[in-house]
């Protein structure tokens, strides 16, 4: 329980909104400058997804396995856009590291979810992995998640809650393919 209180009453300082979470993924792909706690992700500027999802006690079912690109923007943000199936616009995720507060941030734009998902994770940085907390997706959840990275890729694991009680859970996988 003590590694996940930090993540709890963390919170970010600096939240960015769409237009900010935009304006960052239009920039360029720049390594050069790169934060020492971002040098954990894979070098890498495509991955190939897989994911299986189902709700606590149930079968997990396979999920559309998109493409994602990646970048690093100005050496201080991650930058992966996921274009899935049958969708106009790609998922957006942005994540730094807030030196201030010790704790990696994640944002997350959803297609045809108004919100912004806000994550807040604690890193072991020799292990390249990452403990993240997020309110929702969905009004009165909480998802916990662990993401491990290696040189070939990343993986992770979530489970949602509502109600203090584990209701859905997700095991993804991103290998590098480019």
């Amino acid at each position: 329980m003590r590694f996940f209180i930090p993540l709890f009453f963390a919170c970010s300082l600096h939240a960015l909104d769409r237009a900010a979470i935009m304006k960052i993924a239009g920039q360029p792909h720049d390594r050069s400058d790169i934060l020492a706690e971002l040098a954990i992700f894979p070098d890498a500027r495509e991955y190939k997804v897989s994911a299986q999802a189902g709700p606590v006690g149930g079968d997990l079912v396979a999920m559309p396995s998109p493409l994602a690109k990646e970048k690093i923007v100005r050496g201080r943000y991650v930058v992966s856009e996921v274009k899935f199936p049958n969708r106009e616009k790609p998922m957006i995720m942005v994540v730094t590291f807030d030196k201030e507060q010790k704790s990696f941030k994640k944002w997350i734009l959803v297609p045809g979810l108004d919100k912004v998902i806000e994550l807040t994770g604690i890193g072991d940085l020799k292990k390249r992995t990452i403990a993240w907390m997020n309110e929702g997706p969905l009004e009165g959840e909480t998802t916990l998640s662990i993401q491990s990275q290696s040189d070939e890729g990343s993986r992770w694991k979530e489970v949602t809650y509502k109600e203090g009680k584990a209701v859905r859970i997700l095991r993804g996988r991103a290998l590098k393919i480019k």
